[in-house]
């Protein structure tokens, strides 16, 4: 398996994306996917590749990637097919919408890495980033404001793990006061 060929490819896929589905929002994610799967006894490695490739093909990106094309990408990194297919799987019930909210992915290393890409919805850096792609979306800041209703002060009753969940009680404090705050200034 080369995990290196996967860094590049997904640092080239994200270059020049908005600023909330970025390069640096998949390396946040990866890291917090191995701190959480060292505390939960899921395999980091298998949580570092899901979490590179959890992104890959979302709309939000404007990527028009299929299923196969994940499977393919994996396979060029060097992952059998029957686990490149295994992670494609994982991947695609790994977010929220996908999921209707609830835990999609079906092994502890996808809730782990589930997990971590909720941690960056959620906290100082969540609020970053649905400011930034309400910006990009040419959102006021009231509708962006609404996407913590609708999805971001959910997030805090949807984490799989022990570790996540404490991990979350603090970003949502974070998100719970900046949001009551807003609405006080708007």
């Amino acid at each position: 398996m080369n995990i290196e060929f996967l860094y590049e490819f997904v640092r080239e896929l994200f270059e020049g994306k908005e600023g909330s589905h970025d390069y640096e929002h998949v390396l946040r994610v990866v890291r917090n996917s191995k701190i959480i799967a060292l505390k939960e006894g899921a395999d980091p490695i298998v949580c570092e590749m899901l979490a590179l490739v959890h992104d890959y093909g979302d709309k939000k990106l404007g990527h028009n990637l299929q299923k196969l094309s994940l499977v393919g990408l994996l396979i060029r990194a060097g992952v059998e097919a029957d686990k490149a297919d295994w992670y494609s799987r994982e991947v695609a019930l790994m977010s929220f919408s996908a999921s209707n909210g609830q835990a999609g992915p079906q092994s502890l290393e996808g809730r782990v890495v589930q997990d971590a890409d909720r941690l960056d919805a959620i906290g100082a850096i969540g609020i970053a980033r649905c400011f930034a792609y309400g910006g990009h979306k040419g959102r006021s800041l009231r509708d962006s404001l609404k996407h913590f209703d609708e999805k971001l002060l959910l997030l805090e009753g949807l984490f799989n793990t022990v570790t996540g969940k404490n991990m979350a009680q603090i970003r949502h404090h974070r998100l719970q006061e900046f949001y009551q705050n807003m609405q006080e200034e708007l």
